[in-house]
């Protein structure tokens, strides 16, 4: 799994790319329109770019964004506050505590942030939902997360 997740990583750092946007330059995340993740395909079922920062969800051909039960989330954070991976485990830490989420772990390795998140079922899920992420900091990129 570790090999699959760098071989991600990797490519998506050549899918990194600059364009220009109204007077200045950013980031744009080449990202594929599909994934294979743990022998199941995922295909780019929505993507939505807020200016600093991208999502890009994958879902099973059979499920669409009101109702799934497994995703692959790419994430690209332009990083305009060139956060460290250190600043950035910190303000997810307070966001999990201040939005009541107890089960988490965040920590950095060889220039990497991983991390899980547990939620509980809300009114917005039923279910319980683990999320796992590996994500970087690509020079003239940003912050680029593989979830999953």
């Amino acid at each position: 799994m570790k090999k699959y997740l760098l071989l991600v990583a990797v490519s998506l750092l050549s899918g990194c790319t600059l364009l220009p946007q109204k007077n200045n330059v950013s980031a744009t995340l080449d990202a594929p329109k599909n994934l294979k993740h743990n022998g199941k395909n995922y295909y780019l079922s929505y993507n939505k770019d807020l200016g600093s920062v991208a999502r890009y969800m994958y879902l099973e051909k059979k499920e669409n964004t009101k109702n799934w039960k497994s995703a692959v989330e790419l994430l690209l954070d332009r990083n305009e506050e060139d956060l460290s991976l250190g600043e950035r485990i910190e303000l997810r830490e307070k966001v999990y505590k201040n939005t009541g989420i107890e089960h988490f772990n965040l920590y950095e390795k060889d220039d990497m942030l991983y991390g899980f998140v547990i939620y509980a079922p809300s009114a917005q899920h039923n279910d319980w939902q683990v999320n796992v992420s590996k994500g970087m900091n690509i020079e003239d990129c940003g912050f680029v997360q593989y979830q999953y």
